[in-house]
This record gives structure tokens, sequence and C-alpha cells, in this order.
């Protein structure tokens, strides 16, 4: 099993993460979502949401879950690993 040190398993995390951020806000503008209608689905507020639009706020794995199924995707498609919606 390869193993991976810290710094490469970071900017792992930075890669999906700006993946995951561009994603949401290009699917929330197809679906001319505003941030404040995604905020409320994840029950959150709208700087909350605007953050992980941004990258600068983890989200959690039901808010994931959450925000596949608000959108009609994967979490796969979210995170980068398919490019399939």
């Amino acid at each position: 099993m390869k193993r991976y040190d810290e710094e490469t398993i970071y900017k792992e995390i930075d890669e999906v993460n700006k993946v995951l951020s561009k994603r949401l806000k290009e699917l929330r503008k197809e679906k001319k979502y505003r941030q404040l209608d995604v905020a409320n689905v994840l029950d959150v507020d709208r700087t909350v949401y605007t953050r992980m639009e941004n990258a600068k706020n983890d989200i959690n794995y039901i808010q994931l879950i959450q925000l596949a199924a608000f959108f009609r995707t994967t979490v796969a498609y979210l995170l980068g690993e398919s490019d399939e919606r």
C-alpha cells in the first residue's frame, strides 16, 4: 500500500475542495438558485454556504449527500471522481 506524506495529503484535499466548490457554483448557477436557496436546504446561514462554494469551509459527509440529492447528481461528480452527472 502506498504511503502518503502529510503535505501530499493536504494537496490532494485542496484539489478536491477546489473541484467541489467549482461544481457547486456551476450547478447552482445552471439551475438558477440563489446561495440562500442552497443554504436553506443545508440549514446553514448563507454566508456559511458562500464559504463552502469558495472552498473556505469544510463540507461534512451529510451535507455532501444533501447537496448531491438537491442538485440531482452524485457525490462522485461533486468530488471530481466522475464527470458523469
